[in-house]
């Protein structure tokens, strides 16, 4: 397990690199419609590159990230990013369940679906999902 100092630092490592990955359009690249970030903070850093650029995130040019963290909840309600995709880091619960139950030999089903969700700067009730995050 990295520490917090690793893991801060690996944190503003994609974050920059998301500013350096749309550092071409402050170069007259402007002519993307989105932006797929991988994670939050690549997505977090685009928006950084995208204002520098002059262009208004989540408005000129859509960006969609990875990971539904209280980051990109937070662009979100700021009109700054469309939509992020859960990739939920607490799923030990589930997994535990899932191991327990085949344990004790209960049958499992060939996949069993995470509990994760797809979150949209258009939602009524993003401020209280935001709200409720735990990452």
């Amino acid at each position: 397990m990295r520490d917090s100092g690793h893991q801060e630092r690996d944190r503003q490592l994609e974050h920059h690199g998301g500013q350096a990955g749309e550092g071409g359009l402050a170069e007259g690249d402007q002519g993307r419609p989105g932006i797929f970030a991988q994670n939050d903070e690549m997505g977090l850093g685009a928006i950084e590159a995208l204002k520098e650029a002059g262009l208004k995130p989540g408005v000129d040019v859509k960006i969609v990230s990875v990971d539904a963290t209280a980051g990109a909840f937070k662009a979100m309600l700021a009109g700054e990013l469309n939509v992020t995709v859960e990739c939920n880091p607490l799923l030990a619960p589930q997994v535990y369940e899932a191991a327990l139950k085949a344990l004790n030999g209960e049958s499992l089903p060939k996949w069993v679906p995470s509990q994760e969700g797809v979150f949209r700067a258009d939602m009524p009730n993003l401020k209280e999902i935001a709200e409720g995050r735990k990452y």
